[in-house]
């Protein structure tokens, strides 16, 4: 740098000498050079052209013939791939049909098998338009039945929108959901007015299928009784079909048939996007039959199409043939008019039909064939061209010389001004990357230190962009992580008993449980099952430990737990099985408090053992006191092989309570690190005014005091109960 610097003030202080140096070098150097170069490029300059233009003929030609030959060759394989992937996405569409209407039909069997079960919900006829038609079903009746005879039925069947809802919102394809009753009823999914008046489910084809068949099918294409919007909002008739099942109820008795109905727009909508402009999609049955095409637009002409085996094309109907067995493959054929096609071909198999894309070897080999007409365009007037183009090149040459002396005298006298300019040049840009502008880079091309310098300031600036990039990722892999957790709560949560009443028909007992984790996910757990018709199992556990590693323990302790239960044999062998199991291979050394009891539903006797856990609290009836549960403590779960859990018993009379937690509840703290306490649980449970033998309000009362103790205090551990109140054979 300091001899840059040098040659700068001795540049300053004799201007003259060095532009005059600089000039002359300049216009001698560059006067012969470009006199040499004008000489030699006017003999060769034509020579050269003429070889170019017919090799570039030689090569153009052959890069023709092998781009045709990679056109068919790539159509292929992306014709494969489009048919191969729309008919495995319309088995997709179509098994998720079938997954619906399975549940629809559990569902209804369950309605029909209890009623008692179930609670009246709303019912909407097609005369009058409901707030939200997109969210409840329509009712209608043929003629000649009376809404008054079959109101009970019809309050029986409004429930059926609780699993309608879930299985329409969650498949974009279906047109709608129903049933239809042997005493001709109709609720289906969602609201509608368009029903005919007569319209009776007993005729229509769908359901006389299912009570033949008595079991899921599908039906052939047909077109829908009545104009109904869809998703496109096309209140046009639609060409449908239906994937129906007979309902039975647990006396096997027939009581009607449930469907979903889906256009054939579903099954052509993607593919026609991707070969509308160079060719045409479409389905046949099993028959040959074409069921839709689409070109420019979708077509529906099942009704009035042909049949593609009556064609006296012998190549084509060999195709047919094979799309009919439900082959996949690809062929080539020649139609009527004599033009070359390409035919790909896979089977729906749900349904037997066949799905097609055909596009003509033309369209094709379009590009292919512009290409080698513009060539020869080109290629004919070159040759009238290449004179005309050497003595313009000349001229031009001569120009450029006569404006490249101008130049050279205006930049000579200027280098010395010119030189600073790249150092000015990289000042401003280090400005401009300091005010946070990483995008842009600079460019100097000087070949000397101050080129390595700008190259420099480029890798620096890049290698910043790239940092803050990485700092991004790494907090959005944060993120995902934080997602991932949350997703991990929700299907431990998830793995919990969860819906109360559990056992709404067994009036024996109440029983309420719940579980928060202090962390995203939890190592505490709580169960409860009937083993058989006179036993009921409800358990409490805490795993050692928290997050991950205690929620993946726990998930493994909690199924063993149950499978022992519900092999009939005692508490004390429940635990002392899964502690045998888990001690195997308990390399973390993980561990778990456990409190399991065995609930005789008839007498009230109570078979319990422990494992290292929390004393119980018990009520008994006409005594407002908790008192907490003698009990030996035993041994933790996964911690001594062999070790022998003891087992106790007491009995329960009608209206004792049994309230199990895990140390999350007193052990709670609050900003200052004090404890919840056993003390303070036991005196809040046993001076509770309202509802204090209600087992979901004991829940709520004491989750309320613990959250008010805390008083926004980060959680130490989880919080788990289970009340279980006994209320003797009623």
């Amino acid at each position: 740098m300091v001899v840059w610097i040098l040659e700068l003030v001795k540049m300053s202080i004799n201007k003259k000498a060095i532009k005059t140096k600089i000039l002359s070098l300049l216009l001698g150097m560059t006067s012969i050079s470009l006199l040499i170069f004008l000489l030699i490029t006017s003999i060769d300059i034509k020579m050269k052209a003429k070889a170019s233009l017919e090799s570039s003929k030689e090569v153009w030609d052959e890069s023709i013939s092998k781009s045709r030959e990679i056109l068919r060759s790539d159509t292929e394989g992306y014709m494969r791939a489009l048919v191969k992937s729309q008919a495995d996405y319309s088995d997709s569409l179509f098994n998720k049909v079938e997954s619906g209407v399975n549940v629809m039909s559990e569902y209804a069997k369950v309605i029909f098998s209890d009623p008692t079960m179930f609670k009246y919900v709303d019912t909407y006829y097609r005369e009058v338009e409901p707030e939200n038609p997109q969210d409840v079903s329509v009712v209608n009746l043929p003629p000649g039945i009376s809404r008054n005879i079959m109101k009970e039925q019809i309050d029986l069947l409004s429930n059926m929108d609780y699993v309608f809802r879930p299985i329409y919102s969650n498949d974009k394809n279906l047109l709608s959901v129903y049933i239809g009753t042997e005493d001709g009823i109709y609720k289906g999914f969602p609201w509608r007015s368009t029903l005919v008046k007569d319209y009776d489910p007993r005729k229509r084809g769908w359901y006389r299928e299912a009570l033949k068949t008595k079991d899921l099918g599908w039906t052939t294409p047909y077109i829908d009784a009545t104009p109904f919007p869809d998703r496109y909002n096309d209140m046009s008739k639609k060409i449908i079909v239906t994937c129906y099942k007979a309902v039975y109820d647990n006396k096997e008795n027939f009581v009607g048939v449930v469907a979903s109905d889906i256009t054939v727009r579903s099954l052509l909508g993607i593919i026609n996007t991707q070969v509308k402009d160079i060719g045409t999609a479409y389905i046949i049955d099993k028959k040959g039959k074409v069921i839709a095409y689409s070109g420019k637009k979708i077509q529906f002409v099942y009704e009035n199409s042909y049949n593609l085996l009556e064609t006296e094309n012998k190549d084509y109907k060999r195709i047919v043939e094979k799309m009919i067995s439900g082959a996949t493959g690809f062929d080539r054929y020649y139609d009527d008019s004599g033009k070359e096609k390409d035919l790909a071909y896979a089977p729906i198999l749900s349904t037997g039909w066949s799905l097609a894309v055909e596009i003509s070897a033309d369209k094709i080999t379009a590009s292919a064939d512009i290409v080698e007409n513009t060539f020869e365009k080109i290629h004919e007037h070159r040759d009238t061209e290449i004179d005309g183009a050497v003595n313009s090149a000349l001229r031009d040459m001569m120009i450029a010389y006569l404006i490249l002396i101008i130049i050279i005298i205006f930049v000579g006298v200027k280098m010395s001004n010119k030189l600073s300019n790249p150092i000015i040049k990289l000042v401003n840009y280090a400005e401009f990357v300091g005010r946070g502008n990483l995008d842009e880079s600079i460019e100097i091309n000087t070949g000397d230190e101050i080129q390595l310098l700008s190259e420099s300031f480029n890798k620096m600036t890049r290698d910043l962009k790239l940092y803050i990039y990485e700092l991004k990722e790494t907090a959005a892999a944060e993120e995902k992580i934080e997602n991932e957790l949350e997703i991990a709560k929700r299907i431990q949560v998830s793995m919990l008993p969860r819906i109360f009443p559990p056992f709404p028909t067994r009036k024996e007992f109440d029983i309420f449980a719940s579980m928060e984790p202090a962390k995203e996910v939890g190592g505490d757990y709580y169960d409860f099952f009937l083993i058989d018709e006179n036993r009921l199992c409800f358990s409490i556990a805490d795993v050692s430990g928290k997050g991950v590693p205690a929620s993946l323990f726990m998930v493994i302790a909690k199924t063993l737990m149950k499978n022992e239960a519900l092999r009939g044999i005692s508490a004390e062998e429940v635990l002392f099985n899964v502690n045998n199991m888990l001690v195997e291979d308990n390399d973390e050394c993980l561990f778990v408090t456990a409190f399991i009891c065995i609930l005789n539903i008839a007498t009230g006797e109570v078979e319990y053992s422990n494992a290292g856990h929390n004393p119980p609290l018990i009520c008994r009836k006409g005594n407002s006191e908790y008192e907490y549960l003698s009990m030996e403590k035993n041994f933790v779960v996964g911690g001594i092989p062999g070790f022998k859990f003891k087992k106790e018993n007491l009995k329960l009379e009608n209206g004792d309570i049994l309230y199990l937690y895990t140390d999350g509840v007193t052990e709670a703290m609050d900003k200052e690190n004090k404890q919840y306490s056993e003390t303070r649980l036991k005196k809040l449970i046993s001076e509770m005014k309202k509802d204090k033998r209600d087992v979901y309000n004991i829940e709520k009362v004491i989750k309320e005091d613990i959250k008010e103790f805390v008083d926004g205090a980060e959680p130490s551990d989880d919080i788990t109960m289970v009340i279980l109140k006994y209320n003797g054979n009623v």
